[in-house]
C-alpha cells in the first residue's frame, strides 16, 4: 500500500526503519520472530530479551497491523515471522520502502 506507505506518522517509520535496519541479522524463523517481536521494544529503548507488558504488547499488536496494511492491505494475515521469510529481505525492502521525494 504506497499511499499508506508515503503517510506514515513518526512511530510507524521509526518501527519501518528499525525492521530494514536488522533485517539480515538472522534470517531464520527464530531470527525473524525476535526481530518482529522486538522491533516496538527497540523503538521504546528497551532491550530485545524485555518481557512483554500490556503496553509492549499493544506496541507489538500495532506494529504487525502496519505491517498487515502495507503488504497485504488487510489488517490482519499469517504470522508476521513467516511472512517475513515467504517474502524474502529483498522483497520486503522493495515493499516498505518508502518512495524518494
Amino acid at each position: 500500500d504506497r499511499e499508506r506507505l508515503a503517510h506514515l506518522d513518526d512511530s510507524e517509520a521509526r518501527w519501518l526503519e528499525l525492521l530494514l535496519g536488522r533485517l539480515d541479522d538472522d534470517w531464520s524463523l527464530e531470527g525473524a520472530r525476535t526481530l518482529a517481536y522486538g522491533v516496538p521494544k527497540l523503538a521504546l529503548g528497551l532491550p530485545l530479551d524485555t518481557e512483554p507488558t500490556a503496553e509492549l504488547k499493544a506496541a507489538q499488536r500495532e506494529f504487525f497491523k502496519l505491517l498487515y496494511q502495507l503488504i497485504l492491505s488487510a489488517d490482519t494475515g499469517p504470522r508476521i515471522p513467516t511472512l517475513l521469510l515467504a517474502l524474502g529481505s529483498d522483497q520486503i525492502r522493495h515493499l516498505l520502502t518508502p518512495a524518494s521525494p
